[in-house]
């Protein structure tokens, strides 16, 4: 736990919000981690 995520939380207009809103999301479906990370590596490859 980062004490960054708690100002993240503050400002939920910030991207980052919904990046930790993933994580608490990832932390309960580990299965579906490495999913998720292709998933975000391809479209950071792709450009998007």
């Amino acid at each position: 736990m980062h004490p960054d995520s708690a100002s993240f939380r503050v400002r939920p207009l910030q991207p980052w919000f919904a990046i930790n809103a993933a994580e608490d999301y990832l932390k309960k479906n580990v299965s579906r981690l490495l999913l998720i990370f292709t998933v975000s590596r391809s479209i950071h490859v792709l450009g998007f």
